[in-house]
């Protein structure tokens, strides 16, 4: 009941704007779950299967929300610092054993990726950095996603709709490049040899979106890419088409509340246009990114 009661508190955030006190929210649903495993180990039993079924899901979802929040905000990263190589695996296997369960249809590696360029954007600017950011998108643009999305235990090719999982998931993995490139700017001239670029990218994620219809049980996990997209774009066009989409999200599905975190988005997307139309040319270069993180709010965008 207390687990369940601290998830709440995320949701409630959610619902109302996705600002404010989301960051211990999913620290103390983090910190919960781990004591609950490490008390099941010293008492020497397993925890109940069901139980476990649902930390497991409530924990991805917590992960989840927490990699989100890291790329839109600057956020403390040291809970991502693990010692050995085990500890990290163990954070992906939590992704992995929920991921019939995540409405996001975020691969596991992608998070994983989107998370170790948040720890990237936090280092000194070098040639290494670079190189580390291009082997990340290297990484990110070549996961397989269908193949990941056909090897989901608990899906079926007869209920789960995996082809709109798959456009899902081919949407967070073009967003995921975009955010390395915005992440370490300086790799962006050095895509165009692996023939990616930010345009490409932009379009690539509306071209996923746009096979999710708008009254899909799934259509809530194309927040985030669609923020990352939608802000990147200085198309007339496509933008008008991300505020509509995001518009539906926000008050038109019947599946779901209108989650304020969405409209939040809506209205950021909407302020770095207007600052980025005011420059005019002097707009070239210009990273809306690091415009957001200078301003060190605290944003949960998912």
């Amino acid at each position: 009941m207390i687990l369940a009661a601290v998830v709440l508190f995320v949701e409630l955030d959610l619902i109302d704007s996705g600002k404010g006190g989301w960051p211990a929210h999913i620290e103390a649903a983090t910190a919960l779950m781990s004591s609950l495993r490490k008390q099941s180990l010293l008492q020497g039993h397993q925890l109940d299967s069901t139980l476990v079924s649902l930390m497991d899901i409530v924990a991805a979802e917590g992960l989840t929300y927490r990699i989100f929040g890291t790329t839109i905000s600057r956020l403390d990263l040291s809970w991502t610092e693990y010692q050995t190589a085990e500890e990290a695996e163990g954070l992906l296997d939590v992704l992995r054993r929920a991921e019939a369960h995540s409405y996001h249809c975020c691969p596991p590696a992608v998070l994983e990726i989107t998370m170790a360029a948040s720890r990237l954007s936090q280092q000194e600017d070098d040639a290494a950095k670079t190189s580390e950011a291009l082997a990340l998108l290297s990484r990110a643009s070549s996961f397989p996603v269908e193949e990941w999305v056909h090897s989901i235990r608990g899906l079926s090719l007869e209920e789960d709709d995996l082809s709109v999982r798959v456009s899902l998931a081919s949407a967070h993995r073009a967003a995921a490049c975009i955010y390395i490139l915005l992440t370490v700017p300086d790799a962006e001239q050095f895509a165009s040899a692996m023939k990616i670029t930010l345009q490409g990218l932009v379009h690539d994620v509306a071209r996923f979106l746009a096979e999710v219809s708008i009254d899909h049980v799934l259509l809530k996990g194309t927040v985030w890419p669609m923020f990352v997209a939608g802000a990147q774009t200085d198309d007339p066009a496509q933008r008008e088409w991300y505020l509509e989409r995001m518009g539906t999200v926000w008050a038109k599905n019947p599946w779901f509340c209108p989650w304020g975190y969405i409209r939040t988005a809506f209205e950021m997307l909407k302020e770095m246009w207007a600052v980025r139309d005011k420059m005019g040319t002097d707009a070239k270069g210009w990273n809306w990114l690091q415009e957001m993180r200078a301003r060190n709010e605290k944003f949960l965008i998912v």
